[in-house]
């Protein structure tokens, strides 16, 4: 019988929580195993098998860099974006999507530089929009990046 990644990782942590944590005599050694918890607890969302984040990302990425190819596509210079979403293919692993939301960050900041470039030739108005839109993505994407990080058991090293 196949177990999913999510439940052995839930049954290490179970493990070392109630097994191994109340046997140590150690602080040093109880905070050591205290962080490995933390860090299985910050591994289980950021795994193959759990690729949901990263496409909901790539589409994020994409919906941006449209927003952006709308407003500046005919200019001269403008970086080009491809069409993120129909890259990924049936099958695609966490590491494919992964390469392909890297490819998009390099798009974005490319974007970032002409627009710095092209400052001086653009109203203001515009200017206030494009950072307002960058903000707004920046902000979606940290507050995706909160969720899936658990919150640090500094709390339970600190005790021994």
């Amino acid at each position: 019988m196949n177990n999913s990644l999510d439940r052995l990782i839930d049954g290490l942590i179970a493990t070392v929580r109630a097994e191994i944590i109340p046997r140590l005599d150690d602080e040093f050694a109880r905070g050591q195993a205290y962080g490995v918890v933390d860090i299985l607890n910050n591994l289980k969302p950021r795994i193959d098998w759990l690729a949901t984040p990263l496409v909901d990302e790539v589409r994020e990425q994409e919906t941006l860099l449209s927003e952006l190819a709308a407003q500046f596509g005919d200019r001269a210079g403008f970086p080009r974006a491809a069409t993120a979403i129909a890259q990924l293919q049936a099958g695609a692993t966490a590491h494919d999507i992964e390469l392909l939301r890297n490819s998009l960050d390099e798009q974005i900041c490319a974007s970032i530089d002409w627009l710095g470039q092209q400052r001086a030739t653009l109203p203001a108005e515009q200017i206030q929009n494009i950072e307002g839109q960058l903000k707004s993505h920046l902000q979606r994407q940290l507050k995706r990046e909160l969720s899936l990080t658990p919150k640090p058991l500094f709390g339970e090293i600190s005790k021994g």
